[in-house]
């Protein structure tokens, strides 16, 4: 991910910066409600491993829909698949 606030290349536009954004919340959202539903069928230490990336997923998903706010972008509620 772009660090966006400060970076005055004409190459990143505004509409540039809100499709990155929007790009990373699908595949987050996606990467999430994979491990959500592997981690239904874990067994032994993948238990652990899928924990772990749902909470990490999860905080990234936050961050992206944050910086999404930041950028005036709607963003409609995002739903994790169970």
């Amino acid at each position: 991910m772009y660090i966006f606030e400060n970076f005055n290349n004409e190459k990143f536009t505004e509409k540039k910066i809100k499709q990155d954004l929007m790009d990373a919340i699908v595949r987050t959202r996606k990467d999430l409600n994979n491990c959500i539903n592997n981690y239904e069928f874990a067994e032994g230490e993948m238990i652990e491993y899928y924990l772990y990336q749902i909470k990490a997923n999860k905080s990234k998903l936050s961050y992206l829909v944050k910086e999404a706010k930041k950028n005036n972008m709607k963003i409609d509620k995002i739903r994790y698949e169970a």
